[in-house]
């Protein structure tokens, strides 16, 4: 019996001293395996910018999945990495409108355009409006609000230093911002709410390099008066068609951009008219794009409790109402 207790405590003893050796060197080998490193981003290129949080991605030369980070603020922060060499691709991680996908590979690594339930300025949901010619079948997505992002390459840890290793990036504003002008509007008075889209835009980038995917899109926006005869607004896309949807060389068809304006008169009735606008958005090879219309003439709206025969169905301004 006692030989018995002897050797059971020998046996703990011997496990016990196993499992802290092992402990041991699993957190010795980890604490090689990860480096410190400082990243920083460099705001000098949009010094007003105000992210609420930034996403960093390291994706391995090795082909291993990337590795994600998220900063509070703008600034960035300490991380530890795991040993090897890396390109490194941050972007904010604030903007409600925009979806981040296929995050494993640097090359299909995207963000897309949220889908738009809703016309602003209207409020009335997206499918119950007039598409444009051409554009039935895109999908309406939402404008994004702000984009940032930066691509480095060379970023590597060495196990061994001590040395805590700073790595800055210098993030650039991704979006266009475009603004619309349609001067010589008859009869605004009348108008209670109004809204507009532009077909044949950008539904998504790939993030390693800035390209445009070919999904093209409808996106909504508000618009309002601005003068006794004029309409105005501004928003923000990712830009127009997808990098081979713009090719004009007969491989690829051109994609068409057809403005349409929605207004809801006093009395109920509801127009649209569409303008073809491709020239003016392909003429915008920058950060802007200005659109400048001519001529929208609505009609007036009835009163005195007659009979308005277009209530609840949306007619073209250019067309004769029925009598």
């Amino acid at each position: 019996m006692r030989l018995l207790i002897i050797i059971t405590t020998l046996a703990s003893v011997v496990m016990l001293t196993c499992c802290q050796h092992q402990q041991e060197l699993c957190f010795n080998h980890d604490r090689h395996e990860r480096i410190p490193m400082d990243v920083e981003f460099d705001w000098s290129d949009h010094p007003d910018a105000d992210p609420a949080t930034m996403s960093l991605y390291l994706f391995p030369e090795d082909g291993r999945p990337s590795i994600r980070y998220e900063f509070e603020g703008r600034e960035g922060g300490r991380i530890l990495v795991p040993a090897g060499r890396y390109t490194a691709i941050a972007l904010n991680s604030d903007a409600e409108e925009i979806l981040v996908e296929e995050t494993d590979r640097l090359e299909t690594f995207r963000v897309r355009l949220r889908d738009a339930y809703e016309l602003q300025g209207l409020s009335m949901r997206a499918s119950e409006v007039p598409r444009a010619p051409g554009a039935e079948d895109e999908r309406m997505a939402s404008a994004p609000t702000k984009l940032w992002r930066v691509r480095s390459e060379g970023l590597f840890a060495d196990e061994g230093t001590e040395e805590v290793r700073k790595f800055r990036m210098r993030p650039t504003e991704a979006i266009c911002r475009y603004s619309v002008r349609i001067d010589s509007v008859e009869n605004i008075g009348g108008v209670t709410s109004v809204s507009a889209t532009l077909s044949g835009m950008a539904g998504g980038m790939l993030l390693h390099d800035g390209t445009l995917t070919d999904e093209t899109v409808t996106i909504p926006f508000e618009i309002a008066p601005s003068g006794e005869m004029s309409l105005s607004g501004t928003w923000m896309t990712l830009g127009h068609c997808g990098h081979s949807r713009c090719r004009t060389d007969g491989d690829s068809p051109e994609t068409k951009h057809i403005f349409t304006v929605y207004a809801i008169l006093a009395d109920g009735s509801r127009w649209y008219h569409n303008y073809t606008v491709t020239d003016q958005v392909h003429a915008s090879d920058s950060g802007q794009c200005d659109i400048v219309l001519e001529k929208l003439s609505l009609p007036k709206a009835m009163s005195g409790g007659g009979f308005n025969i277009s209530v609840g169905e949306w007619q073209t301004v250019n067309k004769l109402i029925p009598m």
